[in-house]
């Protein structure tokens, strides 16, 4: 996964790989929820973070949810600090 492609690009590629295992063989984590991603985006025609926010963030009123903290907002992201 490259950080500029787009979730059409990130399928294809994953699309034209070979599978790690025979299905039903081993479990491993995967790129199962950027692919569900996809499928949302291709529904529903929008950006998935722009069908994100229209039906469940602005729905429930939250102002400061999204993928990435930039700007002011980045300041205030959350981190594990070492107890003292």
């Amino acid at each position: 996964m490259t950080e500029n492609q787009t979730s059409a690009e990130m399928v294809a590629k994953l699309a034209s790989l070979p599978l790690m295992f025979e299905p039903g063989t081993t479990w491993n984590t995967g790129m199962s929820t950027d692919v569900l991603g996809r499928v949302v985006e291709v529904v529903s025609g929008q950006d998935l973070a722009d069908f994100i926010d229209a039906r469940i963030c602005r729905p429930l009123d939250l102002r400061d949810t999204g993928f990435a903290a930039t700007g002011e907002r980045a300041a205030r992201v959350a981190s594990r600090r070492p107890i003292r």
